[in-house]
């Protein structure tokens, strides 16, 4: 974390105010790398309730696709137990990668309530990714937007209270 100036001019002074800004912007997007991703497919850019539709529809398929690969190509021996089996294990397999990725991409949430609380406790401003378009994306815009202000006028009234 590090320190610095923010300048407020008035008609007769200027008040310098030190805030705490995170420098964890790398952290942040490399956190966000599977949103970001999903975020450049055109049909998904604006949409953050259909990056999981896409994730949940692909997890759901996965077994099916893969039974019928071992069906195709393994079919002299397979029996109504292996068929099971297979389909079981792969169905368990996609049920946790399928929830890994819904995890991943419910990061702009946490995102965003980190620093809505490190801002309360502490006053640090974030540095949240702005270029999301998406609801989560415009829910980073508008806290981000929200603390900025908040800091503005604790600014502005520090000022009018020192005068």
């Amino acid at each position: 974390m590090r320190k610095s100036i923010l300048f407020h001019f008035s008609k007769n002074y200027i008040v310098i105010y030190f805030v705490n800004f995170q420098s964890q912007k790398y952290q942040i997007h490399s956190a966000m790398k599977l949103y970001s991703q999903l975020s450049k497919i055109g049909f998904l850019k604006n949409r953050y309730v259909a990056k999981f539709l896409l994730v949940a529809f692909l997890g759901i398929h996965i077994p099916l696709i893969g039974l019928v690969f071992f069906v195709v190509y393994f079919q002299h021996d397979l029996s109504p137990l292996n068929v099971f089996l297979i389909a079981l294990g792969l169905t368990l397999l996609a049920t946790l990668v399928t929830l890994l990725i819904l995890k991943k991409l419910m990061t702009p949430v946490p995102l965003g309530s980190k620093a809505l609380i490190a801002y309360r406790t502490n006053r640090t401003v974030p540095r949240l990714p702005l270029e999301y378009t998406d609801e989560a994306g415009v829910m980073l815009q508008n806290i981000q937007a929200t603390i900025q202000m908040n800091q503005k006028l604790l600014v502005e009234k520090k000022s009018y209270f020192n005068c």
